[in-house]
This record gives structure tokens, C-alpha cells and sequence, in this order.
């Protein structure tokens, strides 16, 4: 008779973890409008923010290769040694997250390759535990901005007087939303530096020596 006093305790139990469920399965939901370069943190202590990607301590990153294969990487040294790690991919349909492939338990550092056909997006969620605490770290990520992109096509180069002129196309890509936003390297040769360019199709060298060589 005395162990009676015992199945309320266990019932006030099991209601703080079915409330606690449902109260992060609906802060789960808005990472379906998370930002490509946002990371979504959340923890046992009540943490529940977004960060840039620039303020985010920890590195994971993911790209799309042409054949469809998604390459996502991962460093979390800061992490203690006996903290358990996980990751799952998912996917956002009707603002409800369904998920498409887990990991139970990797490594601090490691990588993952897997098929990406079909999909316009994957939401990359890694879970940390360790004893009674947790930390989640979301990140979505459009296809079209981390897939890789061929050079320019129609590189043109032209030398007036003393100066050279060089021009360009723009990537093949499906998403060109602003085409402001792309980067390029440019390659003069050898005895040149690298040139880092955005938002722009052409380039002038002045005073270029009309006696070498470019490419």
C-alpha cells in the first residue's frame, strides 16, 4: 500500500515529457523558414534563437554535386568527448517537417554523402546530448544555391591600345534571381594575382603589356 503514492509521480512525469514534445515539435516547424544562411539553435536550457552562419561557432556545410550527390561535412570540436551525436535530414512539406534520412550516432568531425534526387531542399538537423542536457543545430539549404556552377561561358578578351578587356556570360544556372551576387575568380596567368570579382561581366587591365600572353 505504501508504493501507491508512487503512479501519480509517474504520470506527472510522463505529462511534462508529452508537454515538452509538443512545445519542440512546434518550434521545429518554423525551420521550415529559416534562411539559407541561418542557423537555428535550440537547447535544454530554453535556448530558441536564429544566428548567421558567420556567428555560428561550430562548421557544417553541405553541397550538391551535378549527379545529384549531397556532400555535408561537419567539425564540432568545441564538443566534449562523451557527447553523443547525431544527425537527420529532413525535408519541409506544407510547413510540416518529414524526415527523409538519419544517422544515430557520428563522429565530431566526419561527412555524409547521400542522394538528393527530386528534392528543392534539405533542412540538416544535429543533435548533441550528454547526461540530461541537449542542443539541436538546424540549417536549411536550397539546392540551387549549393550546387556548383560551371565557368562563364563566352570568355572574350580583346586588347585596345595599352589596355585589356576581358568579358563574360553569366553561369548556367536555373536560379539567377540576382545576378549580382555572383563571384569570380580570375586567372591571368602565372606571373599575375588572382583576381576576385562580383557583380560584374567584364574586367579591364590597364596598361597591359601587349608583348605577353594571357589566359
Amino acid at each position: 500500500m505504501e508504493l501507491l503514492p508512487a503512479l501519480p509521480i509517474c504520470w506527472y512525469c510522463l505529462l511534462v515529457l508529452l508537454v515538452s514534445r509538443h512545445e519542440t515539435e512546434a518550434v521545429l516547424s518554423d525551420v521550415c523558414l529559416l534562411d539559407n544562411d541561418d542557423v537555428f539553435l535550440l537547447n535544454s536550457t530554453g535556448l530558441d534563437e536564429v544566428v548567421g552562419i558567420t556567428n555560428f561557432k561550430e562548421s557544417f556545410a553541405c553541397v550538391l554535386y551535378p549527379s545529384d550527390l549531397l556532400n555535408c561535412s561537419w567539425s564540432f570540436l568545441t564538443l566534449e568527448k562523451d557527447t553523443h551525436l547525431s544527425v537527420v535530414m529532413s525535408e519541409c512539406k506544407e510547413d510540416t517537417l518529414v524526415d527523409l534520412e538519419s544517422k544515430l550516432s557520428v563522429p565530431r568531425v566526419g561527412f555524409w554523402v547521400l542522394n538528393m534526387s527530386q528534392k528543392d531542399h534539405v533542412i540538416v538537423c544535429f543533435n548533441m546530448t550528454k547526461d540530461v542536457e541537449w542542443m539541436v543545430n538546424i540549417r536549411r539549404y536550397e539546392m540551387d544555391l549549393i550546387r556548383p556552377l560551371s565557368p562563364p561561358t563566352n570568355v572574350c578578351a580583346s586588347i585596345e591600345g595599352t589596355h585589356l578587356y576581358i568579358s563574360w556570360n553569366l553561369p548556367d544556372s536555373t536560379n539567377i534571381a540576382n545576378p549580382d551576387c555572383f563571384e569570380y575568380q580570375l586567372d591571368l596567368g602565372e606571373q599575375e594575382d588572382l583576381r576576385m570579382l562580383t557583380g560584374t561581366l567584364q574586367y579591364m587591365k590597364l596598361n597591359a603589356a601587349s608583348s605577353r600572353s594571357y589566359r
